[in-house]
């Protein structure tokens, strides 16, 4: 992923939603985080491989499971967070080989500022349920990577490219995929209930079988860094944004 967007084919997000092969990225009012609702789709493959280092950041915490109380103190979290990172952080862009997901301590691109905020923000008692990273359109139709924060104000927005903490619907962006709220490793579709449940209807098929086809359809798109996995690391990949299954 680039710095503050994802350009080229080797920006991969393996995500379309399970036994479909649309995106359905569309703007959502900024309540609409519900995983009972939502569709199961591939994680990123950077996700994935930075998952398998070990981060703690892909494991569910403790503690509060609801939005988080917003407050003054949860407030200042967020906006303190935010501007830190954005400060601290050098604008780097990875490699156009690969899509290298890690937790931002002196230089990275989008998704490296959201790993760092998310991290930045459990240590200040923030639980897994309430932190979400997420992908999205932004205006230019480039794909980028944000940290979602669910508080009982809405959710708000962490973004490297903006000093200001904002609710979903201010940034304008075109929400895709995001991670749930039970399972960081897990992540659903942005799109409408009733817009990802006719889609699957359509195509309806065996969750292993349905994660594979749809890498398939994606190959092409997803670029070297794809192609490079032997199909063993594929498999893998896909058991494991199953879950194991």
């Amino acid at each position: 992923m680039r710095i503050s967007r994802w350009i080229g084919p080797a920006a991969v997000l393996a995500g379309l939603a399970l036994g479909t092969g649309e995106t359905g990225a569309v703007t959502v009012p900024p309540l609409e985080l519900d995983d009972l609702t939502a569709t199961r789709v591939v994680a990123p493959m950077g996700f994935l491989a930075h998952c398998a280092r070990g981060s703690a950041l892909c494991q569910a915490t403790g503690g509060q499971q609801g939005p988080a109380v917003y407050d003054g103190r949860h407030k200042a979290d967020l906006r303190d967070v935010n501007a830190m990172v954005n400060r601290q952080i050098r604008p780097k862009a990875d490699p156009a080989s690969r899509d290298d997901w890690q937790i931002a301590t002196r230089s990275g691109d989008c998704e490296d500022y959201a790993l760092r905020k998310q991290q930045e923000l459990r240590k200040r008692g923030w639980s897994s349920s309430q932190l979400h990273l997420a992908t999205a359109y932004i205006q230019d139709g480039q794909r980028h990577v944000v940290l979602l924060a669910r508080t009982t104000d809405g959710v708000f927005v962490l973004d490297n490219l903006s000093s200001h903490v904002r609710s979903m619907k201010a940034t304008g962006y075109r929400w895709e995929y995001r991670q749930s709220t039970s399972d960081p490793k897990v992540w659903l579709s942005m799109a409408p209930a009733r817009q990802a449940t006719r889609r699957t209807a359509k195509r309806a098929s065996p969750p292993r079988e349905a994660a594979n086809r749809t890498l398939a359809i994606r190959a092409e798109d997803d670029g070297q860094a794809w192609m490079k996995l032997s199909p063993a690391e594929r498999r893998a990949m896909v058991r494991k944004a199953l879950g194991g299954a």
